[in-house]
């Protein structure tokens, strides 16, 4: 703590030793034609201290300023003499031409030369997207704006310190920053659709033969596919149910296998029927979930097999019966019922998951009630709810997902929010910070008892009951061996998604202490740094980064949300290494072997994501140069 006194000693020393020029420029609101090259571009408001500015002295960087620019004034000045000048001009050629070219348009006479100039660059900026406007420039300054939006994740990204980091790292990657930095999200949605220019393959079909019926012409044939026998039905009917359905029970196992299950069984499939659609779309999910579980990995880079299985890049396991049901779906989507609901949920699993805005519908979240389930699991096989617990599972992911979204909303997204900018910073929201961690403590707290779990707890397997012993080794490991590992009702999925969450929570609640820490070292108290302790403790060591589960990627919920929060940790805990106050905080509360194996885990991670992700993939090029620099360091 003596270092960091010290740095706040310095710091208000430096605040006093303001001379009267400094003063003078900024009572006369000179900031933006002064600010230095590392403010400029932040929009910071630089003191514009010589020979550096404080913000330049904290992040030791070079101070550069540029040549004075004329004031407002001066332009507004010159473009007023500039219109003049073309009014007269406009005026004598009217007053020498016919009365019929006198209704020429006289836009252009009056139009200032700064308007044309910012449309000029708003037009080159869309032209840039793909976006053509037709060249008019008569539309509203606010129309000329494009909407920006960028995710918490990716805004770790432009935090000044990390951002002229990653600038004077010599990184190629990091050149595009200035397009994070003026489109936002849809720059890395950009980067993702150019990693996957062709949509899911079509042309992969299962071979299938009609089947005997009335030689009635209004009615579609029905048809068999040999390669989905008696025994393939059931086997994907399993893997669907204890994998994906556990996570998010779309479906009620015993309706399927008494109802739909029979009818395709014993008359085939259809064209325009719903059994068909939804039968099909639990095989191929569960063939999906069968290969992505013991299938071959992808890939083997290194000796290290790739956490995603069966399959290809290209094509996914279970696609050509996708591909079916791709072929039937027109045909049932034309009515509101339960059966379209279903299958729209189902056929998410798979698309993609991107951080996008959100829609209005969310505003309606709190009005929706929870779900209630009637009956047991799996009368079938006697499985009772104190076995898979699903419900459970369930409506604590609903809980903790509106308490993020509240996390984000109030810390993140309130437009009074100075939580994480250096303009006129305000610090961390202490007191909704506080009422938010309470919140989350006390959501932990009141989940069934077999779903609860402490800090010292959050690898080990959860409890199933006074009457049934816990297994000594842990759940999760850094390293679990080649054997591909598949626990019952899908456990190490659905404990690993339900604790990840809530550390994720956590780091969320506490990452403006960071970003304090980061740029505002002289301000820190020793609650800040308790926080900011706290907040890199909830970044390590994530279960859903570790086996079982990151060898099995394509049941993991969410997948590339993941990913994108990794990129942002990995800034974060490579930065405890640089910047003088996070290194002194890490030193002394933080355990510095979890954050180095939160880092291996968290890379090996992008290493992987990275062939199948195309913002894993720029990601990694930011990453790989960044560790490549400080292990060999080190």
């Amino acid at each position: 703590m003596s270092g960091l006194d010290a740095a706040s000693v310095r710091s208000n020393q430096g605040r006093q030793a303001e001379t009267p020029e400094s003063s003078l420029r900024r009572e006369r609101a000179a900031i933006a034609a002064q600010a230095c090259e590392t403010c400029r571009p932040r929009k910071s408001k630089c003191d514009e201290q010589r020979p550096k500015c404080g913000l330049c002295r904290r992040l030791n960087v070079d101070c550069r300023y540029r040549e004075p620019q004329p004031t407002k004034k001066d332009k507004t000045m010159v473009h007023i003499l500039e219109t003049l000048q073309r009014l007269e001009n406009k005026f004598d050629r009217m007053s020498a031409n016919t009365s019929s070219q006198s209704g020429q348009d006289l836009s252009s006479a009056i139009s200032p030369s700064s308007q044309q100039s910012s449309l000029s660059t708003s037009l080159e900026r869309e032209q840039r997207r793909g976006i053509n406007r037709g060249g008019d420039e008569t539309l509203p300054s606010e129309m000329q704006k494009s909407y920006q939006h960028l995710t918490a994740a990716h805004k770790i990204l432009l935090w000044p310190y990390i951002y002229i980091h990653l600038l004077n790292s010599g990184i190629k990657a990091a050149d595009d920053l200035q397009f994070v930095l003026q489109d936002g999200t849809p720059w890395f949605i950009q980067q993702e659709l150019s990693k996957h220019p062709n949509v899911l393959p079509y042309d992969i079909k299962i071979p299938s033969f009609s089947l005997p019926g009335p030689c009635d012409s209004t009615v579609s044939p029905r048809i068999s596919f040999p390669s989905l026998s008696y025994e393939h039905m059931h086997r994907y009917t399993n893997h669907y149910f204890n994998a994906f359905n556990v996570l998010y029970p779309i479906l009620d196992r015993e309706q399927f296998l008494s109802e739909t299950l029979p009818i395709v069984i014993k008359t085939g499939f259809g064209d325009g029927d719903y059994p068909s659609v939804i039968a099909l779309l639990v095989f191929a999910l569960g063939k999906a979930a069968e290969l992505g579980t013991y299938g071959e990995p992808i890939s083997v880079e290194n000796g290290i097999a790739s956490g995603i299985r069966g399959g290809s890049l290209d094509n996914p396991p279970g696609i050509e019966i996708f591909n079916e049901v791709r072929r039937r779906i027109g045909f049932v989507m034309s009515q509101c019922n339960l059966e379209n609901v279903q299958i729209n949920l189902l056929q998410a699993w798979y698309h993609l998951d991107l951080d996008l805005p959100q829609t209005g519908i969310c505003d309606h979240e709190d009005n929706v009630p929870l779900p209630t389930f009637v009956g047991p699991y799996n009368t079938v096989e006697n499985l009772s709810d104190e076995q898979s617990h699903f419900q459970y599972h369930f409506l604590a992911i609903i809980a903790i997902r509106r308490l993020i979204t509240r996390i984000h909303h109030t810390i993140f997204e309130a437009s009074n929010t100075t939580a994480e900018t250096s303009e006129d910073y305000g610090g961390p929201p202490v007191h909704m910070i506080k009422e938010l961690a309470r919140q989350l403590e006390s959501w932990r707290n009141l989940l069934p008892h077999a779903l609860q779990w402490s800090d010292s707890e959050k690898y080990d397997f959860p409890s199933f009951g006074s009457n049934s012993r816990r297994p000594t080794e842990p759940l999760f490991a850094p390293d679990q061996g080649a054997v591909p590992i598949n626990h019952k009702y899908n456990l190490d999925t659905v404990t690993a998604q339900l604790r990840t969450r809530f550390y994720y929570a956590r780091f969320m609640i506490y990452r403006p202490f960071v970003y304090k820490a980061l740029h505002f070292a002289e301000l820190m108290t020793a609650d800040d740094v308790e926080c900011t302790a706290l907040c890199i403790e909830s970044a390590c060591c994530w279960p859903l980064a570790m086996p079982p589960t990151k060898n099995k990627k394509r049941l993991v919920p969410y997948l590339f949300a993941w990913t994108q929060n990794f990129l942002g940790i990995l800034l974060i805990l490579r930065m405890s290494t640089e910047n003088p106050c996070l290194r002194q905080i890490c030193e002394e509360r933080v355990n510095r072997d979890e954050m180095e194996t939160a880092a291996g885990l968290m890379l090996d991670w992008i290493r992987d994501i990275r062939q199948v992700d195309g913002i894993a993939e720029w990601s990694w090029k930011i990453l790989e140069p960044l560790y490549d620099k400080f292990q060999a360091g080190s």
